[in-house]
C-alpha cells in the first residue's frame, strides 16, 4: 500500500451483522488497525444493494448479476460534487472467487473518476 493509497472497506460484511449481530467481521477489523496503526483513510465509497449472497452462486451467476448488487455511496457522490475523490484506492475484500464482485466495484470507481484501483484479498478460492 502506498502511503497516498486510500483504502476502501468493502461492505459485503453488513450482511453477516444483519444474521448474526455478534459476529467477528474481519474486514472491519483490518480496516481498524490500517487506519489506526498506519493512518490510511478508510472510506465506504459503494453501498451493497442486495442481500443476496455471492458465494450461493455459481461463476455465471456471479458474472450475471455485475452491476446489480454495489452502488455508488452518498459519501462518493459528495466527495465527486467536492472534487475531493482520492485518485486511488484499495479494496479491501476477504474472498476473491471468480473476481467479478471486485470487478464490478472497480468499474463503478472508474466511473466516478478513481484512476488507480487496486485489490487486497485475505483469500483467493478456485
Amino acid at each position: 500500500l502506498d502511503s497516498n493509497d486510500c483504502v476502501y472497506l468493502f461492505r459485503k460484511s453488513q450482511f453477516a451483522k444483519v444474521r448474526n449481530p455478534k459476529g467477528w467481521d474481519q474486514i472491519d477489523e483490518i480496516c481498524r488497525f490500517l487506519r489506526y496503526k498506519y493512518k490510511y483513510r478508510v472510506l465506504p465509497l459503494l453501498e451493497r444493494v442486495t442481500t443476496m449472497q455471492q458465494k450461493k452462486l455459481d461463476r455465471s451467476q456471479r458474472l450475471g448479476s455485475m452491476g446489480s448488487v454495489y452502488v455508488l455511496s452518498g459519501l462518493c457522490g459528495r466527495l465527486m460534487a467536492e472534487g475531493r475523490l482520492p485518485e486511488s484506492v484499495v479494496l479491501v475484500d476477504d474472498v476473491l472467487t471468480t473476481g467479478a464482485t471486485a470487478e464490478s466495484c472497480g468499474l463503478l470507481l472508474k466511473e466516478c473518476g478513481i484512476s488507480k484501483i487496486s485489490i487486497l484479498t485475505l483469500f483467493i478460492v478456485d
